[in-house]
């Protein structure tokens, strides 16, 4: 309905138009969405950008993990050679030959520097081990009972390491549900334990080379895993003799591998600033 309204007072009454409320709602129906302002949308991204965190200038990591190598430690072949010259020499019955490979658990801890998403300079250390053994049967025709003879071998290897990271940014090379991936390069250097008939102590230094990622990440803590190869040997004590069974004939210095491919999972405490 279409009127006039006035106030109380005539000298002061203002003319207000009412327009019918059909005729507003048919106006507003006709103005298209698209051109209207979205509350909304504005609220939201403003929230987005009043909580966003730029990225860290620096950041420093603790880290801690757990894994595995499979040693390329061609030396095997020495104590496999000298077992089987033992039996042969005794006619024995072989009952365990030596493994044709190992699995050495691997400890490693470290802290690493990183700047931005680019680059981070690493210090690491790891600790692993591994062994194998062999054993044949003796049988004595006098007293008609047999003796089982047992051979093996471990070697422990300590190394420290340093080198970069180099992050992949996500535009070039990404895994879905994963974090950024890193380049790795380490040098290393080691100090070593081969034990045999006796224990030959020794240093050596090489490198290694892998890719590593983040599949969990928050604030302050990060959880991933890596893979690399390394390539490193380790120059002992005395002689191969020492170390093999009496009437070997290696008087050589013996030299060892310590390398091999590596898989481990670690856990990493961040400290970002500004």
């Amino acid at each position: 309905m279409l009127g006039l309204l006035f106030s109380s007072s005539p000298a002061d009454s203002v003319p207000v138009a009412v327009v019918p409320s059909d005729s507003l709602r048919s106006a507003v129906a006709s103005v298209p969405k698209d051109s209207l302002p979205s509350v909304r949308d504005t609220t939201k991204r403003g929230l987005d950008t009043l909580h966003h965190r730029p990225d860290p200038r620096w950041t420093l990591l603790f880290k801690g993990g757990l894994g595995a190598q499979f040693p390329n430690f061609s030396q095997r072949s020495r104590f496999r050679e000298d077992a089987a010259r033992i039996i042969a020499r005794d006619t024995l019955t072989s009952l365990q030959e030596y493994q044709s490979s190992e699995i050495a658990p691997v400890v490693s801890i470290g802290a690493a520097l990183q700047w931005k998403q680019a680059l981070r300079l690493a210090v690491e250390g790891q600790w692993l081990v591994w062994w194998n053994q062999a054993s044949a049967q003796r049988v004595d025709s006098v007293v008609t009972k047999d003796t089982a003879c047992d051979w093996s071998f471990a070697v422990q290897v300590w190394r420290l390491g340093i080198g970069p990271d180099f992050l992949i940014p996500r535009q070039i090379l990404s895994i879905q549900g994963m974090g950024p991936l890193a380049l790795e390069v380490r040098g290393w250097l080691l100090v070593s334990s081969l034990e045999g008939r006796t224990t030959s102590h020794g240093w050596g230094y090489g490198w290694s080379a892998g890719i590593s990622s983040n599949v969990v990440s928050s604030r302050f803590l990060q959880w991933g895993g890596r893979v690399r190869w390394h390539q490193e040997s380790v120059r002992g004590n005395g002689t191969w003799n020492d170390l093999l069974e009496p009437g070997a004939t290696s008087p050589g210095r013996p030299t060892w591998q310590a390398g091999g491919l590596e898989i481990t999972f670690e856990g990493a405490f961040r400290l970002e600033w500004l």
